[in-house]
């Protein structure tokens, strides 16, 4: 039975199934994780894409351990906790105790302190030493400089990051915690592939080829094969989903059902 497959299907992941009868594979039903946190999933979603399911909340947690580790590795310091997301703004404290405000999602993709980067930065443009500072961040990131001599920090110097890839930059940049253009390009196919992932968990597709920021939209289909767009931020923030279906959920008239359906395949 469906709701024995839903059971199988969720232990695997370490959750329990709450509810206690089944309602259809378009419902919701109530799990919790082996963390304890309680959450609503779609059957349909999890029995055909359940391998992709993830506990919101437990990933959360990863991502609050990683960012304040980022935080204690650089020897720094939180003023205003506690952690309340990546989109959130939070004053700082370096180990030479310049304070400073950002975002967490700017801690996240590696960035510290500016007062810090100022400093570097006038040194590496007077020092003689200048190649060989730009040389010692290239290889704290896995990667080297490839210039045989240096001239000012805001001139462009080559660099090869650790997966071979070759690109020019000027020093100030390397300095202030800019890396390999095309890595960081990767790093946003990677959210295009959380979309992706978001979208399969709810048994549809995501079918933008590029993403550009949570607020920006995509396009969608869900598995009824509606197409429609909306923002990263609705979908997988806010939890909401095809709007034909939450439609069709809500109305029993079967000329409306059949007049959203057919309208919203695409």
């Amino acid at each position: 039975m469906a709701f024995e497959r839903l059971h199988a299907t969720v232990t695997a992941l370490g959750w329990r199934c709450l509810s206690g009868t089944w309602a259809g594979y378009n419902e919701r039903y109530e799990f919790e994780c082996e963390k304890g946190h309680r959450f609503a999933r779609n059957a349909m979603a999890l029995l055909y894409r359940g391998e992709q399911a993830r506990c919101e909340a437990c990933e959360a947690d990863e991502i609050e351990a990683r960012w304040l580790n980022a935080i204690a590795s650089r020897s720094g310091e939180l003023l205003n906790g506690p952690f309340r997301g990546l989109s959130e703004r939070y004053r700082l404290r370096c180990a030479d105790g310049h304070e400073w405000e950002t975002t967490g999602e700017l801690i996240r993709r590696g960035k510290w302190c500016p007062e810090c980067g100022r400093v570097k930065s006038a040194q590496c443009n007077t020092l003689a030493d200048g190649l060989e500072r730009l040389q010692v961040i290239a290889r704290q990131h896995g990667g080297q400089c490839l210039a045989a001599e240096y001239t000012r920090s805001c001139d462009r110097y080559p660099f090869e990051c650790s997966k071979g890839h070759r690109w020019r930059a000027s020093g100030q940049m390397v300095v202030h915690g800019h890396w390999c253009p095309q890595c960081a390009g990767i790093a946003r196919r990677l959210t295009l592939e959380t979309m992706q992932a978001v979208a399969r968990e709810r048994g549809g597709l995501c079918l933008s080829a590029e993403y550009h920021g949570a607020h920006v939209k995509l396009t969608w289909q869900c598995h009824r094969g509606h197409v429609w767009q909306s923002s990263a931020a609705n979908v997988k923030n806010k939890g909401r989903w095809c709007p034909n279906c939450a439609f069709l959920e809500m109305t029993k008239d079967p000329k409306k059902r059949l007049k959203w359906d057919f309208e919203g395949k695409g």
